[in-house]
């Protein structure tokens, strides 16, 4: 079955080449234009001068044509994001990360949890945002103590999600008491 399916293969290129072959044949013999793939270009060929009985003068090619230069067209390079440098405290571990400009600490949550460097929980509320409910396995008590952050040295103003980095924020995150 495999060596008819290969004398198939054969016969079929053998009759594309042949095809080939009889196409410039009688492109050659009308005195029109071939082209020449490899190099790119229009060949126009004459017909042999013949001088004397037995003499066949060769092929000349009376001009080559060639294609106009085009220039290649310039690629299109998207814009690249900004990003920005911030530090994330958490439990006294420090991690460093580039967060693109406008992101929030969700978002540089959400990249460290990629890396996975740290792992969190919590729930989104409409119209609140995200609350933090457990960071690397340490769970808030809600009788106790809960995850804060805070935005370089002070306390945050605003939820994880809407708070929107700086350049060279400082974000730490402590598990602490603390009445609302």
């Amino acid at each position: 079955m495999r060596t008819k399916y290969l004398a198939i293969i054969f016969i079929l290129f053998l009759l594309i080449a042949l095809a080939s072959g009889l196409v410039i044949f009688l492109t050659e013999e009308k005195g029109e234009p071939v082209v020449n793939e490899q190099a790119g270009a229009v060949e126009k060929r004459t017909e042999p001068a013949v001088t004397g009985p037995d003499e066949v003068a060769p092929t000349a090619l009376e001009e080559v044509v060639k294609p106009e230069k085009t220039e290649a067209p310039k690629p299109v390079i998207a814009p690249t994001e900004e990003k920005i440098k911030v530090v994330m405290i958490i439990s006294g571990v420090k991690y460093e990360a580039a967060v693109k400009l406008g992101g929030s600490v969700y978002d540089l949550m959400n990249i460290l949890n990629q890396e996975n460097k740290i792992n969190f929980s919590g729930k989104n509320y409409s119209g609140l945002g995200f609350f933090m409910e457990e960071i690397n396995g340490v769970k808030n008590n809600p009788a106790g103590a809960n995850w804060l952050y805070y935005v370089n040295g002070q306390p945050a103003q605003t939820g994880v999600s809407n708070y929107e980095l700086k350049n060279n924020d400082t974000i730490e995150w402590k598990y602490e008491n603390k009445s609302f």
